[in-house]
């Protein structure tokens, strides 16, 4: 990590390391903006951007999944019956979502404007690419709409939901969507410059669509401490768990970890990233007949955008952590 900071692949960045019984490890490096040289600390705040999907949406769905308040392969139409019926969507069912397999389209076919209301109308009854079910197609618009269904089953924003039944039996309830309050801004890891201001990102999410959603939707957003999820015995989220589990199917767009890798289908989460997990933890994929290590995860955490979106220096991070971790 030290060495991430001198190359200028990351201002700055945190790391934990733990196991079945509790934190192992936990460091950090760098400064959180170079003009500006606070030094990383562990309750610096992190855009976690696509990592919502995952400690957000995810295990919330999980959560209601695992007490039995949702069946996954319940279809949206008699779910939201008064947002899909009679849509494309009408059949696409929760577990499609998860293992994006509902043959949404991958970018939208039309412009919904900035109303965010307007933007959840044209995303419900959007037309589909092809039939749900046929092959895998990842894109953010799956997490958007579990996004909306979470915040249609829960009666509330979906800030608003996560907390008591996810983030709080993991010790994390101090979690958070943006935009932050000026108090807390300061301690965040500033991203990209915004067009618009001519600053840096500091305390909101960067992910254009949480900004233009209010700060929260199911695609991004969220922004919380470093955290180390192996430390509890709830983690990975319940949501986690069914989505890897699920039947892979054809993988049309073959993207690393997207439920098409081989451990999804034994069950074992995979070393490279789920859809956005990889920056938070990972484990060993376990070949059939090798002997049970126990539970292992590392975190690590940077504002990996602050002066680049190249993904392939950050990626030879992750996996430096890695190997020094399993």
């Amino acid at each position: 990590m030290d060495q991430a900071v001198t190359d200028r692949i990351t201002p700055g960045g945190v790391w934990a390391l733990g196991d079945d019984t509790g934190l192992v490890h936990q460091g950090t490096a760098g400064v959180l903006d170079p003009d500006d040289p606070t030094p990383v600390r562990a309750d610096t705040l992190w855009d976690l951007a696509s990592l919502t999907k995952v400690i957000a949406v995810w295990a919330l769905i999980g959560t209601w999944w695992q007490t039995g308040a949702l069946d996954l392969d319940e279809p949206l139409g008699r779910l939201m019956p008064d947002r899909v019926d009679g849509a494309p969507l009408s059949p696409v069912t929760v577990r499609q979502l998860l293992t994006h397999t509902a043959g949404l389209p991958l970018r939208s076919r039309q412009l919904y404007g900035t109303e965010p209301e307007r933007i959840r109308r044209g995303v419900l009854r959007e037309a589909l690419n092809g039939p749900p079910g046929q092959a895998i197609d990842y894109t953010d618009r799956a997490a958007l709409i579990l996004g909306y269904l979470a915040e249609y089953l829960g009666s509330a924003p979906l800030p608003n939901l996560a907390t008591e039944p996810v983030w709080a039996p993991l010790g994390r309830g101090d979690t958070r969507f943006g935009p932050l309050p000026d108090d807390l801004a300061v301690r965040a890891a500033p991203t990209e410059v915004d067009a618009e201001t001519g600053s840096r990102l500091r305390g909101r999410p960067h992910d254009f669509s949480a900004r233009l959603l209010g700060g929260a939707c199911g695609i991004a957003g969220a922004l919380p401490w470093a955290i180390s999820p192996a430390s509890s015995p709830t983690w990975p989220p319940p949501g986690m768990r069914p989505s890897a589990r699920s039947g892979c199917g054809k993988a049309s767009r073959f993207r690393p970890g997207t439920f098409n890798h081989p451990a999804a289908c034994s069950g074992t989460l995979p070393p490279t990233p789920l859809t956005g997990c990889g920056p938070i933890t990972d484990s060993p994929v376990l070949q059939p007949g090798s002997p049970p290590i126990g539970a292992r995860g590392r975190s690590n955490l940077t504002n990996k955008i602050y002066y680049s979106r190249d993904r392939e220096p950050v990626r030879q991070l992750r996996d430096s952590v890695r190997a020094a971790a399993f």
